[in-house]
């Protein structure tokens, strides 16, 4: 009996370890998932890892150790497990989508959108793959592709403030300006609290020409972010030195850094035309983008004028400004009209 006995034991043994690793994986894949759900991205890389240790085929673990080292910043080691994931299974519009992110991140709208296309084809229903082609065709300039991909994910996404506002920064590029506006009122019915959605309401006012509503539009973005926001911090000074509504803190709440912060110096009076010119070489502006940054300089100089009480001279610099920007810049806008009082 005693053998017996023992050979049942070593048969049990040996059965034991013969189920282990794909019964191991299992568990680990799962724990990994869980974890990868809950957003614990660094502690579930471990699992999901030795997993994949014992078997290098595993879909899901590939698919959420991608996830997890995405959301990590590990963009380059994501592709590689999202491109092992789609070896193994091709269909997967999750994948793709997730590696058309990764591709993102790296700065390579142009793959993103081959890889968010792929995705759309295998699921229609996919919101995040239509709205994040939406995104990477504005990068790339194609605001009609990208105002097309909002304008469907909104029906897929109808809650989305996010995507209201991408469809009107799109329309403000299409010139579509009364679009442009209703969607970025449609976006504050769903977040209140959008700074950036304030702050474009408060541009298309200016070029509406109605001061008081731009000036309340951009104290609310003020409240929201008030540190980050340099450009509505230009604006909001001019409006409200122009309404008389300056304070002594007025000064303290201009940027002071970067580009914006020699643009406040320009509505300070604390630097020539010359000198802020003279400045834009130091801050490695593009050919492409030097008429909006010249365009902006002229702009500033023109308010400034008006702070000063010199309207004639506000008129040539915003009509020097229209020669450099285009009518979907805001300064280029706002130069318009004020270049015609």
């Amino acid at each position: 009996m005693a053998k017996n006995e023992f050979q049942k034991g070593i048969l049990s043994l040996i059965i034991l370890v013969g189920v282990a690793p794909a019964q191991g994986a299992a568990s680990l894949v799962r724990d990994g998932t869980a974890k990868a759900k809950r957003n614990e991205f660094r502690v579930a890389i471990a699992p999901l890892s030795e997993a994949l240790s014992m078997e290098p085929k595993n879909f899901e673990a590939l698919r959420w150790r991608g996830h997890c080292r995405n959301a990590l910043g590990m963009h380059e080691k994501a592709i590689e497990d999202y491109n092992a994931a789609l070896g193994i299974d091709p269909k997967s519009a999750w994948v793709w989508c997730a590696r058309g992110m990764a591709r993102h991140h790296l700065g390579q709208a142009k793959h993103a959108i081959e890889d968010y296309t792929k995705s759309i084809e295998l699921d229609p229903s996919n919101h995040k793959a239509v709205e994040w082609r939406g995104f990477n065709r504005s990068l790339r300039g194609d605001y009609l592709g990208a105002y097309l991909d909002f304008t469907r994910a909104m029906k897929l996404d109808p809650e989305n403030s996010l995507v209201f506002h991408a469809r009107g920064r799109a329309a403000t590029r299409l010139l579509a300006f009364d679009k442009a506006k209703d969607d970025f009122e449609s976006a504050l019915l769903l977040n209140a609290k959008s700074a950036e959605s304030h702050a474009q309401l408060g541009f298309i006012y200016v070029a509406e020409g109605d001061k008081k509503k731009a000036l309340a539009s951009l104290e609310r973005a003020f409240d929201l972010d008030p540190k980050r926001l340099d450009y509505v911090r230009l604006w909001r000074y001019w409006l409200r030195g122009t309404l008389g509504k300056l304070d002594e803190n007025a000064r303290d709440e201009l940027p002071r850094a970067k580009w914006a912060g020699n643009l406040a110096k320009i509505l300070l009076g604390e630097l020539t035309r010359a000198q802020l010119l003279g400045r834009l070489s130091g801050y490695n502006v593009t050919p492409e983008e030097l008429p909006a940054r010249r365009c902006e300089a002229e702009f500033y100089l023109g308010l400034r004028s008006l702070l000063v009480n010199k309207p004639n001279r506000a008129r040539e610099f915003f009509k020097e400004a229209l020669s450099f920007g285009n009518a979907s810049q805001p300064e280029w806008r706002a130069a318009h009209r004020l270049s015609r009082r």
